[in-house]
């Protein structure tokens, strides 16, 4: 399913290229090691096809973490 998710962003970001582009939704995947409580990413964080990974392969940001970078959230 991660690679799939991956494949469909890659696809949609090349496709809509210069346009606002916004992904939303929970998860359940922490973008670095800050905002877990025990300080380390899970296995399926560190992969790859990672949703966490791709997002920041395809140039994306993290709008909240942009305005609250001390932020824990």
């Amino acid at each position: 399913m991660r690679a799939q998710l991956a494949a469909a962003l890659t696809q949609v970001v090349q496709e809509y290229s210069g346009k606002p582009l916004m992904v939303v939704g929970d998860y359940n995947a922490a973008a670095s090691p800050e905002d877990r409580g025990t300080g380390e990413l899970l296995s399926y964080g560190t992969v790859p096809d990672s949703l966490t990974i791709v997002l920041t392969r395809l140039s994306l940001i993290d709008i909240h973490k942009q305005k609250f970078p001390k932020s824990r959230h």
